[in-house]
């Protein structure tokens, strides 16, 4: 004969069975008491996701034992993750029996996260880790890269990204192919730096770098803002397109130089701080007037990467007239190098700037031949080879305390200056 708690327990776990086969009506939520502590809730998450909407409750995870929400579980419809809500909490008050959670996810497509278990076993005093459960249960601990990356980029299509930025960006994204399918939780720098180090190797140029690591940034956020991860790797990946430059290009010959200091125009002046100062067209595109120092003849630039961010840039006295005349062109611009629209960028600088000059000039260079240029001039003119690579954010091996005999800035205008001004 059974107790009459038997027979409650067979009831409540029949009435269970009903409700897991019945399709979750519109009145739920209402009817569930959701103003118990600890209760849980169901929101929609952000973006087009299959499973749109995650389950969440409070609990005390962590060494720093503080009680905050964890996502849980994810679901396609907001009526499920409200019913899988009750019969966790039934499962966790001892009226369902153990695994009917996973259970129900499973069978509506769900899928838990990374979270489930820890704060199940906080919140289930009866909880055991090993347990086995319905091998058709499927677990993801969180979204994978790709999964990430198609949330974002479809944000980027409806703030009408430009169309050639959107695909810039797609292009970037399908070079970590490696890793489009991992999930994103399990992805560490190690499996994402030699993405990079790759890239550098067959000489990729730094806007395509560039590109890379907004990507990565964008997913990387996505998935901090959601718990996945602690950790924005693209903060940490090191890219140095200099590292394995292409051999592509020419530098500008002794009587090319001669030829812009000759013409004097605007064109030909930004040109020849380029030359006299090795920067790549995106680092000097990116300066504003804060970064010079006229006085003490620098500029303080670069973009990021392992050696090149924030360096000291020494100005060849040659040039210091044309930064000036530069500066007060611009003087109502926040950047030193803007179209008609005051906005910066190293394409308007190669389509608008550098290419009609090398037309007119009767010259055939690209951009990236100015850095070529300085590289080789610094060379033949005997500038050190620490004071080159460390004025061109080069890596630089063993530092000595010998290298320098006065103040870095001294040494490095001292070195530049030794380049003569090719200009008769």
């Amino acid at each position: 004969m059974k107790t009459e708690q038997e027979l409650f327990e067979e009831f409540q776990l029949f009435k269970l069975f009903q409700q897991q086969q019945s399709k979750p009506n519109r009145s739920l939520k209402k009817k569930l008491n959701k103003n118990d502590a600890g209760y849980g809730t169901v929101y929609k998450l952000s973006g087009n996701r299959k499973r749109g909407y995650t389950i969440a409750k409070y609990a005390t995870l962590g060494e720093k034992a503080m009680r905050k929400q964890y996502q849980i579980a994810y679901v396609e419809d907001e009526d499920i993750g409200w019913k899988a809500l009750d019969i966790l909490n039934k499962e966790l008050d001892g009226i369902a029996k153990s695994g009917s959670f996973l259970e129900y996810i499973a069978q509506n497509d769900g899928k838990t996260t990374k979270h489930f278990y820890p704060v199940y076993h906080i919140l289930n005093a009866n909880f055991e880790p090993n347990i086995s459960h319905n091998e058709k249960i499927q677990y993801v601990e969180t979204p994978t890269f790709k999964d990430i990356w198609e949330i974002e980029r479809d944000k980027m299509i409806k703030k009408e990204y430009a169309k050639n930025t959107l695909i810039n960006y797609q292009t970037a994204f399908n070079r970590f192919e490696s890793i489009h399918n991992k999930q994103i939780h399990t992805i560490k720098l190690k499996d994402i730096q030699p993405i990079f180090d790759e890239q550098m190797h067959i000489g990729s140029g730094i806007s395509k770098l560039n590109n890379m690591h907004t990507v990565l940034s964008k997913i990387c956020k996505n998935a901090i803002r959601f718990e996945h991860i602690e950790i924005n790797y693209a903060d940490r990946v090191e890219y140095d397109p200099t590292n394995h430059e292409s051999n592509e290009g020419e530098a500008f010959t002794e009587d090319e130089i001669k030829l812009l200091f000759k013409d004097n125009s605007l064109a030909a002046q930004i040109i020849l701080i380029y030359i006299y100062t090795g920067m790549r067209t995106q680092e000097f595109t990116n300066l504003t007037k804060d970064n010079f120092n006229i006085n003490e003849k620098y500029i303080i630039g670069g973009i990021k990467t392992s050696n090149g961010k924030k360096r000291i840039i020494p100005l060849h006295d040659c040039i210091i007239p044309f930064v000036i005349n530069l500066l007060n062109v611009n003087k109502n611009n926040k950047y030193i190098l803007v179209n008609k629209n005051g906005r910066n960028g190293a394409d308007y600088y190669r389509r608008n700037i550098f290419k009609p000059l090398m037309i007119r000039l009767g010259l055939n260079h690209e951009a990236y031949d100015t850095r070529r240029t300085f590289a080789t001039i610094s060379k033949t003119n005997h500038v050190n080879d620490f004071a080159r690579k460390k004025i061109m954010g080069h890596s630089i091996g063993d530092l000595t305390d010998g290298v320098y005999t006065s103040s870095p800035l001294d040494y490095l205008l001292d070195e530049i200056n030794k380049i003569p001004t090719f200009n008769e």
